[in-house]
């Protein structure tokens, strides 16, 4: 009976130090590195870039200036933290597994000197009318274009390369701060592939439409809340003849049908696209993991009526849908990006010469949905806006125009979802929280 009863103390005693003993193996696998990012004021630097050299471990500074990250390394290894303004900040530290070592950083500011920069405002077109810069065909035989509006208007002066996409940043403004308007509405999401940046391509095929007019300063307040640029486009008139248009490519197709039906009265065009670059990365061997190849399809109607001379009315339908999905490699886990969105445009313009006064006005709807995934943060993003124009134009005398008009608009934001509590935490099972948004807004 007392050898049981020693036997049974025994294995209660050393059950549990054993699985203390694995838990602690299991967490000394690797070295953590932490510390704060600091000017030397001791404010806080945010986003700060703070990364072993010759290895791909390392963190970004969360708002608070506080970085975490944990590596597998051993030996020595010089810590470097880099951040715009100030000097690179280098540390020679020793690693050990379930070391955790604490690295205070302090930068130094230093003055960055540039070539003297001359701003000046300009307009381009490419309208069929005096001061032509670029046509449709221009665009689609610019050398890195790609065949898109956006990327052609980059090559003009006053507008900066800010990363490998579309997005259009006007002497140093944000890419927000640039309206783009087709057929007199505002068009919330010109990008396809949106990013912080905009996006990698623009939304709206160049035969889709009839003239761009872009402004990099010195525009009217009709383009109201344009802080840096403004890229106006005007969607195709009635198409003069029928014709049936058919491209093939590696990685995209597209079609586009033009129909007159009543000569110069009456008329409809209808365009679709498709691109699916699963063969083309297969083909080059990209080094992008990719769990869901980016796919994007949109399709378009263009219908136009003219009810007399100078009057007409003009109806635009659009509709894109893209996604993507990225495998993110890092050194302690699998991270996957699933990216989906849909933009949707509805478009009534009208036009009307009465008596030397142009009247002017547009009624539109758009909708954009994108949901995004990345471990264990989850959004979806809901924009809704409503709009309407009304404007008259009156010429006093050649070279002086007299312009007044009225729009309204109403908006609506959703933002729905999961993200964690640790801004730089990507693990799956990490904590979250829960986070609904719902902004609205009315303006006229």
């Amino acid at each position: 009976m007392k050898s049981f009863i020693w036997a049974t103390m025994w294995v209660l005693l050393v059950t549990p130090a054993s699985q203390l003993q694995g838990q602690q193996k299991k967490n000394t696998s690797t070295c953590v590195i932490e510390g704060t990012v600091t000017n030397q004021k001791g404010t806080p630097l945010a986003y700060a870039n703070i990364f072993l050299e010759g290895r791909m471990e390392g963190a970004m500074s969360n708002t608070q200036g506080h970085f975490s990250f944990k590596t597998c390394a051993t030996g020595t290894f010089t810590l470097i933290c880099s951040y715009i303004g100030y000097r690179t900040f280098k540390e020679r530290i020793s690693l050990k597994p379930g070391k955790i070592i604490h690295v205070d950083i302090t930068l130094r500011q230093q003055q960055i000197e540039t070539s003297p920069v001359i701003v000046t405002a300009s307009s381009f077109t490419t309208a069929d009318r005096e001061g032509v810069t670029l046509t449709t065909l221009e665009v689609v035989t610019t050398p890195g274009a790609a065949a898109d509006v956006f990327w052609a208007i980059k090559t003009y002066p006053g507008v900066q390369q800010v990363e490998e996409g579309a997005g259009l940043f006007v002497r140093g403004g944000d890419v927000s701060e640039t309206i783009t308007i087709l057929d007199g509405a505002i068009v919330a999401h010109p990008y396809k592939y949106e990013s912080p940046t905009g996006g990698f391509f623009g939304t709206f095929s160049p035969f889709l439409l009839k003239g761009t007019f872009f402004s990099s300063g010195g525009f009217s307040a009709q383009y109201g809340n344009a802080l840096s640029g403004a890229l106006i486009m005007e969607s195709q008139d009635i198409p003069p003849k029928k014709q049936v248009t058919i491209g093939i490519g590696l990685a995209a197709e597209s079609a586009k049908i033009d129909l007159p039906i009543i000569e110069n009265k009456l008329g409809l065009s209808f365009s679709g696209n498709r691109s699916n670059t699963k063969m083309m990365f297969e083909l080059n061997r990209s080094k992008v993991d990719f769990s869901q190849y980016p796919f994007a399809y949109d399709l378009n109607l263009n219908i136009m009526y003219r009810h007399s001379r100078d009057g007409y009315f003009k109806f635009f339908l659009f509709r894109e849908t893209d996604k993507v999905g990225v495998e993110i490699a890092d050194p302690i886990y699998d991270a996957h990006y699933h990216g989906h969105s849909t933009n949707q445009l509805y478009n009534l313009k009208f036009s009307n010469l009465i008596n030397r006064v142009l009247i002017q006005g547009n009624l539109a709807f758009s909708q954009f949905d994108r949901n995004m995934n990345l471990s264990a943060m989850y959004l979806e993003h809901k924009d809704r806006l409503y709009q309407f124009r009304l404007s008259a134009e009156y010429e006093l005398k050649p070279g002086f125009t007299l312009r007044s008009g009225l729009v309204g608009f109403k908006n609506q934001t959703l933002f729905t979802g999961e993200v964690p509590k640790d801004e730089l935490d990507l693990n799956p099972d990490a904590e979250t929280n829960r986070v609904e948004t719902d902004y609205r807004s009315d303006r006229v």
